[in-house]
């Protein structure tokens, strides 16, 4: 397949599976209310089997979490070293970094490469 081809093929397909998605999601949040509007966790019907299921997850409101760990001293608080980036920058512009200084803070830098696929319908007159 040519890659022009190829092109126009994928952006129908994702078009129609965008458009299947909305529709599912939509589909997907009427089932599970209807569901439970009725009370059941299973419906079946020519052959399908909806089911639905309750997860429950926990985590803690670490705001929350401070504050009482902070009100009863109990010692579970810890903070992380990070590098300040904006006095990072300030110093380099004030010229207390040295030169052998940004020469090695730049072997600690990274980077990372995304190909992203964007396809949209031409406009006429473009």
């Amino acid at each position: 397949m040519k890659l022009e081809e190829l092109i126009v093929t994928y952006a129908e397909n994702k078009s129609e599976m965008d458009s299947y998605k909305k529709l599912v999601n939509r589909d997907n949040a009427l089932i599970k209310e209807l569901m439970q509007e009725q009370k059941i966790t299973e419906k079946e019907v020519d052959g399908w089997q909806a089911k639905i299921t309750t997860k429950k997850s926990e985590s803690f409101n670490e705001d929350k979490l401070l504050a009482i760990a902070k009100e009863r001293n109990l010692d579970i608080i810890r903070t992380k070293e990070y590098v300040d980036t904006d006095i990072m920058e300030e110093l380099i512009y004030n010229g207390t970094i040295t030169k052998d200084d940004l020469l090695e803070i730049a072997k600690a830098k990274e980077v990372k490469e995304t190909i992203e696929l964007r396809v949209k319908k031409v406009k006429k007159g473009e």
